[in-house]
């Protein structure tokens, strides 16, 4: 804007007309300190006799050469209104006012504070708002009092609140309110949803278990009781030893922790099976087989499903064992000795093989019966009075001899190059 500047060192014509004093400030010129875009703003003044008005907005002179100036504000911003007469004899000293031009309010900025809060509880949120800008604020749609950048405000029952808040100032509102919606808990919130994941698990592996729970809630997981770090819905646990283990979960608050939600998992090893080494008891006693692998599924050879069976006769007895990270098996010849004599002779049993061909022998005895079977109890020959047989070829065979005398059951491992 071109700005006009007097000099104060003027020679004035000799007269004996005194220059008109400045107006009186700030009586004589008057009109708005504020305003607003589109407002028509008038500025007046009193003009002394024989002189005309000159006016200047930041130093810009305006059309005016009268008692009062009309403006109608397009920009916002700070504006000088200065005033000049010019009388017969000179040019008086400068009156002047500041006036502040605003636009609408922009939107507010955006809520600051809690959106996950208790029931029954105060709290307080805050904006930013533009200079002599002052808010409106709504809560689930009611105007509260507060028209500062803040308000602090007392929750009641569990819920959602909507919080808005709209900038206000003389020249009007925002256009647009900064809303925040905050979810209201319950002293303790509801527990969580039934945890997914395997029931059963073995040994080694890594599994996750998840849960739904509420808006701005977290996890307090624990493993037998013993709380898990994590916080979120989700678990993951390495299985480092088997067993039964309980695995709980409850949703947590800044109010408080829910009921917990909980499941059962079974954890178990592979399976192996140790029945032992051969053995002998005598007539009248009795031997105990344990499958071991607790929790497993068992399957003997004598029908039985217990993880234990008791045995009074001779036999080989195999058991498999299955659970649901795999299977095995294993089996163990009991000899039930009937007599005393029986501990001699047992050295009495002469057995061996050349080409796949078994050559029996029992001094003194007379044999009534032999029967050959696989480990699966398959009987691959069963006869009397023989006293060699071909056998089918490399493996484990059962060999139980009946004599005049006793019984002998032997292993033979046949291995033939």
């Amino acid at each position: 804007m071109p700005v006009m500047t007097f000099s104060l060192d003027m020679d004035f014509p000799s007269t004996d007309t005194i220059p008109p004093p400045p107006p009186n400030l700030p009586d004589s010129l008057s009109g708005p300190s504020e305003g607003c875009l589109g407002d028509t703003a008038i500025y007046t003044t009193d003009i002394p006799l024989g002189c005309s008005a000159e006016w200047y907005i930041n130093n810009t002179i305006q059309g005016s050469d009268s008692g009062s100036m009309q403006v109608i504000w397009t920009d916002d911003g700070f504006y000088t209104i200065s005033l000049y007469f010019n009388c017969n004899s000179g040019v008086s000293f400068v009156d002047s006012l500041e006036t502040t031009v605003y636009d609408t309010p922009l939107n507010p900025g955006n809520i600051d504070g809690d959106n996950a809060v208790c029931e029954f509880t105060t709290h307080t949120y805050t904006t930013s708002v533009g200079l002599n800008e002052s808010c409106e604020w709504y809560v689930a749609g009611e105007l509260q009092s507060s028209a500062d950048t803040f308000m602090v405000y007392s929750f009641g029952d569990a819920g959602d609140y909507l919080i808005e808040v709209w900038a206000v100032s003389n020249c009007g509102i925002s256009n647009q309110s900064s809303f925040l919606m905050v979810h209201t808990a319950g002293l303790a919130p509801d527990p969580p949803a039934p945890i997914e994941g395997p029931d059963e698990s073995c040994v080694g592996f890594t599994e996750t278990y998840t849960t739904v729970v509420g808006p701005d809630e977290d996890c307090q997981w624990k493993v037998d009781n013993v709380i898990q770090a994590t916080s979120e819905p989700f678990l993951e646990l390495n299985w480092s030893s088997n067993g039964e283990y309980e695995i709980e979960v409850r949703a947590v608050t800044d109010c408080g922790s829910s009921n917990p939600t909980s499941m059962q998992v079974v954890v178990y090893e592979t399976p192996l099976v140790d029945l032992g080494n051969d053995t002998t008891i005598y007539q009248g006693q009795s031997l105990i087989l344990d499958a071991g692998n607790t929790g497993s599924q068992y399957f003997w050879s004598t029908g039985e499903t217990t993880q234990t069976i008791l045995v009074t006769v001779s036999d080989i007895y195999s058991v498999e064992v299955t659970n649901f990270c795999g299977d095995d098996t294993d089996s163990i010849l009991v000899d039930v000795i009937t007599a005393i004599h029986q501990l001699k002779e047992k050295n009495e049993l002469i057995a061996f093989t050349r080409e796949n061909l078994l050559f029996v022998e029992t001094p003194n005895q007379i044999i009534e019966e032999m029967q050959i079977s696989k480990l699966s109890g398959k009987v691959i020959y069963k006869g009397s009075g023989m006293r060699q047989t071909r056998l089918p070829g490399n493996g484990i065979y059962i060999l139980k001899i009946s004599t005049n005398k006793t019984t002998f059951t032997r292993k033979l491992l046949v291995l033939n190059n």
